[in-house]
Protein backbone atom coordinates (compact mmCIF):
# COMPACT_ATOMS: atom_id res chain seq x y z
CA UNK A 1 0.00 0.00 0.00
CA UNK A 2 1.33 3.66 -0.95
CA UNK A 3 0.20 6.47 0.66
CA UNK A 4 -1.75 7.79 -2.16
CA UNK A 5 -4.00 4.83 -1.87
CA UNK A 6 -7.08 4.62 -1.47
CA UNK A 7 -9.65 2.49 0.87
CA UNK A 8 -12.95 2.89 0.23
CA UNK A 9 -15.17 0.78 3.43
CA UNK A 10 -18.58 -0.09 3.47
CA UNK A 11 -19.99 -2.81 6.44
CA UNK A 12 -19.18 -5.36 4.03
CA UNK A 13 -15.86 -4.83 3.97
CA UNK A 14 -12.76 -2.82 2.11
CA UNK A 15 -11.21 -2.44 -1.09
CA UNK A 16 -7.51 -0.89 -1.33
CA UNK A 17 -7.71 1.02 -4.98
CA UNK A 18 -3.95 2.07 -6.20
CA UNK A 19 -4.17 5.81 -7.07
CA UNK A 20 -2.57 5.05 -10.00
CA UNK A 21 -5.98 3.54 -11.26
CA UNK A 22 -8.09 6.27 -9.93
CA UNK A 23 -5.68 8.56 -12.05
CA UNK A 24 -5.85 6.51 -15.08
CA UNK A 25 -9.75 6.48 -14.78
CA UNK A 26 -10.87 9.68 -14.09
CA UNK A 27 -10.00 12.90 -11.98
CA UNK A 28 -10.99 13.67 -8.33
CA UNK A 29 -14.03 14.62 -7.23
CA UNK A 30 -18.08 13.31 -7.83
CA UNK A 31 -17.22 11.24 -10.43
CA UNK A 32 -14.57 9.30 -8.60
CA UNK A 33 -16.11 8.68 -5.45
CA UNK A 34 -18.90 7.34 -7.14
CA UNK A 35 -16.55 5.39 -9.14
CA UNK A 36 -15.69 4.21 -6.01
CA UNK A 37 -18.73 2.84 -4.77
CA UNK A 38 -19.41 1.17 -7.81
CA UNK A 39 -16.03 -1.24 -7.51
CA UNK A 40 -16.98 -1.60 -3.78
CA UNK A 41 -20.30 -2.86 -4.84
CA UNK A 42 -18.90 -5.64 -7.37
CA UNK A 43 -15.96 -6.65 -5.44
CA UNK A 44 -18.40 -7.53 -2.60
CA UNK A 45 -20.73 -9.08 -4.82
CA UNK A 46 -17.74 -11.20 -6.22
CA UNK A 47 -16.33 -9.36 -9.10
CA UNK A 48 -12.54 -9.52 -10.56
CA UNK A 49 -11.33 -6.30 -11.51
CA UNK A 50 -7.90 -5.90 -12.61
CA UNK A 51 -5.72 -3.84 -10.33
CA UNK A 52 -7.90 -3.73 -7.50
CA UNK A 53 -7.48 -5.77 -4.23
CA UNK A 54 -10.30 -6.99 -1.88
CA UNK A 55 -8.99 -6.53 1.79
CA UNK A 56 -9.42 -9.23 4.12
CA UNK A 57 -10.11 -8.92 7.98
CA UNK A 58 -6.51 -9.59 8.39
CA UNK A 59 -5.07 -7.27 5.58
CA UNK A 60 -7.77 -4.65 7.45
CA UNK A 61 -5.99 -4.75 10.62
CA UNK A 62 -2.42 -4.29 9.12
CA UNK A 63 -4.18 -1.23 7.31
CA UNK A 64 -6.17 -0.03 10.64
CA UNK A 65 -2.52 0.29 11.98
CA UNK A 66 -1.24 2.38 8.85
CA UNK A 67 -3.70 4.75 8.65
CA UNK A 68 -7.09 5.93 9.80
CA UNK A 69 -9.92 4.72 7.63
CA UNK A 70 -12.27 7.55 6.03
CA UNK A 71 -15.88 7.42 4.94
CA UNK A 72 -16.32 9.55 1.84
CA UNK A 73 -19.98 9.90 2.44
CA UNK A 74 -21.31 13.43 3.69
CA UNK A 75 -19.24 16.82 3.45
CA UNK A 76 -16.88 15.89 5.81
CA UNK A 77 -14.77 12.29 6.40
CA UNK A 78 -15.40 10.00 9.22
CA UNK A 79 -12.28 9.35 11.31
CA UNK A 80 -11.61 6.32 13.32
CA UNK A 81 -9.28 6.14 15.53
CA UNK A 82 -7.59 2.63 16.07
CA UNK A 83 -7.16 0.99 19.15
CA UNK A 84 -3.48 2.08 20.83
CA UNK A 85 -2.83 4.38 17.94
CA UNK A 86 -2.98 6.76 21.03
CA UNK A 87 -0.36 6.47 23.89
CA UNK A 88 -1.32 6.60 27.29
CA UNK A 89 -0.12 9.41 29.00
CA UNK A 90 1.01 9.86 32.98
CA UNK A 91 -1.12 13.15 34.15
CA UNK A 92 1.08 15.85 35.17
CA UNK A 93 1.67 16.44 38.56
CA UNK A 94 0.63 19.71 38.50
CA UNK A 95 -3.20 19.21 38.02
CA UNK A 96 -3.14 15.54 40.08
CA UNK A 97 -2.65 13.72 43.40
CA UNK A 98 -1.20 10.62 43.27
CA UNK A 99 -0.61 7.62 40.15
CA UNK A 100 -2.92 8.52 37.63
CA UNK A 101 -3.03 7.44 33.56
CA UNK A 102 -4.79 9.41 30.71
CA UNK A 103 -6.01 7.44 27.90
CA UNK A 104 -7.19 10.29 24.78
CA UNK A 105 -10.62 9.04 23.64
CA UNK A 106 -11.77 12.31 21.51
CA UNK A 107 -10.82 15.87 20.81
CA UNK A 108 -13.39 17.02 18.37
CA UNK A 109 -12.19 19.71 15.62
CA UNK A 110 -13.72 22.88 15.33
CA UNK A 111 -17.11 23.73 15.38
CA UNK A 112 -17.57 20.76 17.74
CA UNK A 113 -15.78 21.32 21.47
CA UNK A 114 -16.32 18.39 23.10
CA UNK A 115 -13.19 16.62 24.74
CA UNK A 116 -13.22 12.94 26.08
CA UNK A 117 -10.85 10.66 27.99
CA UNK A 118 -10.19 7.73 29.86
CA UNK A 119 -8.89 8.52 33.11
CA UNK A 120 -7.11 5.59 35.74
CA UNK A 121 -6.69 7.15 39.26
CA UNK A 122 -4.72 4.50 41.67
CA UNK A 123 -5.08 4.32 45.00
CA UNK A 124 -5.40 7.51 46.56
CA UNK A 125 -5.01 9.25 43.41
CA UNK A 126 -7.17 12.32 42.56
CA UNK A 127 -7.40 15.49 40.57
CA UNK A 128 -6.94 19.25 42.33
CA UNK A 129 -9.82 21.32 42.51
CA UNK A 130 -10.34 22.25 39.22
CA UNK A 131 -13.93 23.49 37.13
CA UNK A 132 -15.01 23.57 33.59
CA UNK A 133 -16.50 26.32 31.99
CA UNK A 134 -19.53 24.47 30.31
CA UNK A 135 -19.56 21.66 33.13
CA UNK A 136 -18.53 18.02 32.62
CA UNK A 137 -19.73 14.36 32.71
CA UNK A 138 -18.30 11.73 34.62
CA UNK A 139 -18.89 7.54 33.61
CA UNK A 140 -17.27 5.35 35.77
CA UNK A 141 -16.28 2.30 34.24
CA UNK A 142 -14.30 0.47 37.22
CA UNK A 143 -13.20 0.29 40.79
CA UNK A 144 -14.72 2.76 43.39
CA UNK A 145 -13.88 6.65 43.54
CA UNK A 146 -15.35 9.37 45.02
CA UNK A 147 -15.98 13.26 44.19
CA UNK A 148 -16.80 16.24 45.80
CA UNK A 149 -18.24 19.68 44.92
CA UNK A 150 -16.50 22.64 46.91
CA UNK A 151 -18.96 22.86 50.06
CA UNK A 152 -20.70 19.58 49.95
CA UNK A 153 -20.25 15.70 51.13
CA UNK A 154 -17.95 13.52 49.55
CA UNK A 155 -19.91 11.33 47.64
CA UNK A 156 -19.02 7.58 46.47
CA UNK A 157 -19.01 6.35 43.12
CA UNK A 158 -19.37 2.83 41.42
CA UNK A 159 -19.17 1.22 37.94
CA UNK A 160 -22.13 2.41 36.02
CA UNK A 161 -22.82 5.96 37.97
CA UNK A 162 -22.91 9.25 35.76
CA UNK A 163 -21.98 12.21 37.27
CA UNK A 164 -22.89 16.03 36.40
CA UNK A 165 -20.64 18.92 37.33
CA UNK A 166 -22.24 22.00 36.01
CA UNK A 167 -20.24 25.10 34.45
CA UNK A 168 -17.77 26.73 36.67
CA UNK A 169 -18.78 24.38 40.06
CA UNK A 170 -15.34 23.95 41.87
CA UNK A 171 -14.75 19.94 42.46
CA UNK A 172 -12.20 17.31 42.61
CA UNK A 173 -12.84 13.44 41.73
CA UNK A 174 -10.15 10.48 41.91
CA UNK A 175 -9.81 6.94 43.39
CA UNK A 176 -11.30 5.55 47.17
CA UNK A 177 -8.03 5.23 49.44
CA UNK A 178 -8.33 1.23 49.43
CA UNK A 179 -9.55 1.18 45.52
CA UNK A 180 -8.72 2.23 41.96
CA UNK A 181 -10.98 4.08 39.92
CA UNK A 182 -11.36 5.03 36.31
CA UNK A 183 -13.69 6.95 34.68
CA UNK A 184 -14.48 8.08 31.24
CA UNK A 185 -14.51 12.25 31.65
CA UNK A 186 -16.56 14.60 29.16
CA UNK A 187 -15.95 18.08 28.75
CA UNK A 188 -16.59 20.75 26.54
CA UNK A 189 -14.51 23.58 25.43
CA UNK A 190 -15.68 27.76 25.85
CA UNK A 191 -12.99 29.65 24.01
CA UNK A 192 -10.54 26.96 24.18
CA UNK A 193 -10.61 26.18 27.73
CA UNK A 194 -11.75 23.06 28.70
CA UNK A 195 -10.59 23.20 33.11
CA UNK A 196 -9.26 26.23 35.17
CA UNK A 197 -7.00 23.88 37.47
CA UNK A 198 -6.65 25.38 41.05
CA UNK A 199 -5.02 24.08 44.28
CA UNK A 200 -4.24 20.61 45.21
CA UNK A 201 -6.77 18.50 47.32
CA UNK A 202 -4.78 18.05 50.29
CA UNK A 203 -5.00 14.76 51.89
CA UNK A 204 -7.32 15.99 55.35
CA UNK A 205 -9.94 16.99 52.75
CA UNK A 206 -9.52 13.68 50.94
CA UNK A 207 -10.05 11.97 53.84
CA UNK A 208 -12.98 13.34 55.12
CA UNK A 209 -16.26 11.61 55.41
CA UNK A 210 -17.89 10.05 53.04
CA UNK A 211 -21.58 11.90 53.12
Amino acid sequence: MFPNDVVVADQDGAVLIPQAFLDHVLAEGPEQERMEAWIVNEVNNGAQLPGLYPMICRDQGALRRKQEITSREGGNPMDIHVSGSRPTRRAPKENFTGSVLQDPINMAPAPARLNASRVSFEPGARTAWHTHPLGQTLYVISGIGRVQAKGGPIREIRPGDVVWIPPNEKHWHGASPGNSMTHIAMQEALDGVFSTWMEHVTDEEYNGQVG
